[in-house]
């Protein structure tokens, strides 16, 4: 019980970047101490491998087991923003049908993608070529999918309740939704460089080409890590986090603690005029 008080929601994306960077950080460190080597079923030279060759030698029960990790922890984010927004616990609550279509459709691209690198890891570069290159491009796809309906989906939220207004949280003076819009949508931008720059040089023939294809392989690696944390930033301010965003839910009209309070203030106001009635009223004084 004490460790589920401690638990946040903002966690959950944390997890999936722990994972997900400590697997980047342990092939990687695994492939320089075995001094850079250049693997029996590569073609060429390669100055570092992809991140798929490393994965198709005997490191691919970690990356199996990472990437499984932190696809479960990533789609468990999408399913509890809606969630918590739907029970009207995470800040802004939907505001219209379309902020919920949006959502709902991102919990889908987000299995979709999260499934696509799961089967990437399970299905090596070495024996499984071809099935390997089409989920890493479900992968691509999903996530790409699934990033363009949250940011429309704060997009809307920003659009219904107003930029900078006194609702949501701030954080370093900024309204949350503005960071969280904004955030995605310069990282979205970034990673379709990334990608395009990744797949152009994959196709060429040149070891050079190559080399320069997976550093920007490496590169998207790195940078998809930094979504989780503008997730993080989306599910930092639910209810059961202790943020008390009394104002929103006055302005909706869904918090019964409000209407409570606005009921005993009423009878606290019927029950003083009374009293001071009461008090100012004069004693009928009877004849002798």
């Amino acid at each position: 019980m004490r460790f589920l008080s401690l638990f946040q929601y903002w966690q959950l994306p944390l997890l999936a970047l722990i994972s997900w960077y400590g697997m980047l950080i342990a092939m990687l460190a695994c492939w320089s101490f075995q001094g850079h080597p250049i693997y029996w079923f590569m073609t060429g030279y390669q100055d570092p491998v992809y991140l798929s060759d490393i994965g198709a030698t005997s490191l691919q029960p970690l990356f199996i087991a990472c990437a499984g990790f932190q696809g479960l922890f990533y789609f468990i984010t999408f399913v509890c923003e809606f969630f918590l927004r739907l029970n009207k616990k995470l800040i802004p609550g939907f505001y219209n049908k379309d902020e919920k279509n949006l959502s709902f459709a991102a919990i889908i691209f987000a299995a979709i993608g999260q499934l696509g690198i799961l089967m990437v890891s399970i299905f090596n570069t070495h024996n499984f070529s071809r099935v390997h290159v089409i989920m890493l491009c479900v992968f691509i796809v999903g996530v790409f999918a699934c990033m363009v309906c949250n940011i429309g989906e704060y997009g809307v939220s920003g659009n219904g309740y107003g930029y900078g207004g006194n609702n949501h949280l701030f954080i370093f003076g900024m309204d949350k939704l503005v960071i969280s819009f904004f955030g995605k949508l310069i990282w979205i931008i970034i990673a379709i460089v990334f990608a395009v720059v990744f797949a152009v040089d994959m196709k060429s023939s040149s070891d050079e080409e190559w080399g320069i294809s997976a550093s920007f392989e490496w590169t998207l690696c790195f940078w998809y890590g930094i979504l989780h944390s503008l997730l993080a930033i989306d599910l930092s301010c639910t209810r059961h986090a202790g943020y008390d965003h009394h104002h929103y839910y006055e302005k909706e009209g869904d918090d019964d603690r409000h209407t409570i309070n606005d009921s005993n203030h009423t009878n606290n106001t019927i029950s003083a005029a009374t009293a001071t009635a009461t008090d100012y009223t004069e004693t009928p004084v009877l004849p002798s």
